[in-house]
């Protein structure tokens, strides 16, 4: 609980100031000025038409979403983009946290990742911040999948084994980046045969 609050706490003091930013660049073209967003009618045709050649009907829901609730408020796009920052950050630190039963080292990690000046584009930019959606389904179903695998056997294992592959399949209609994630599966499993070896 400490070092999830301590995630939460240095993450919104270091971005804390995006509060005072406004409307910029492509904001203009995917929130204020994006009739697709105003109605939640316009939902199925999310799921028969691609925007600018990409295929994310969840994505545009999570537009419709939060425009529901923000209207053309700034303040409700970036509390979207430091939610989804932090709790991404927080389940980096689950996922390190399981695969070295380390607490030092997923708390360091976690802190790493939440404060580096890399996601700054993603984390500021009101409409980068939508992307955080699929990056957080993403390390969702790859947690589950890590719960999964370290499970001898029962109920919780076959729960686990289904989640993930649910987050996986709502994570496609979010952002593309989620294809990697078999990648991934197989990456994770090799460092484990490497580690087991050298152990």
């Amino acid at each position: 609980l400490i070092a999830v609050l301590l995630i939460i706490f240095l993450s919104i003091i270091a971005y804390g100031n995006i509060f005072l930013n406004d409307f910029v660049w492509d904001d203009y073209t995917f929130i204020l000025e994006n009739p697709d967003i105003k109605s939640f009618s316009n939902a199925p045709k999310f799921f028969t038409h691609s925007v600018d050649g990409l295929y994310r009907p969840l994505r545009s829901i999570h537009y419709t979403a939060v425009y529901s609730i923000f209207k053309k408020n700034p303040f409700g796009y970036h509390l979207n983009a430091l939610f989804f920052h932090i709790i991404i950050s927080v389940l980096i630190y689950l996922i390190i946290l399981k695969l070295t039963n380390k607490n030092t080292i997923a708390l360091v990690s976690s802190l790493l990742f939440a404060l580096h000046p890399i996601h700054t584009d993603r984390v500021t930019n009101m409409t980068a911040g939508f992307d955080l959606l699929g990056i957080f389904l993403y390390l969702l179903a790859f947690y589950f999948y890590i719960l999964f695998s370290s499970e001898e056997k029962g109920s919780a294992k076959r729960a686990y084994f289904f989640l993930s592959i649910i987050v996986f399949i709502i994570g496609l209609l979010a952002s593309e980046e989620i294809v990697t994630l078999p990648l991934a599966i197989i990456l994770y499993f090799l460092v484990l045969y490497i580690v087991k070896g050298v152990g």
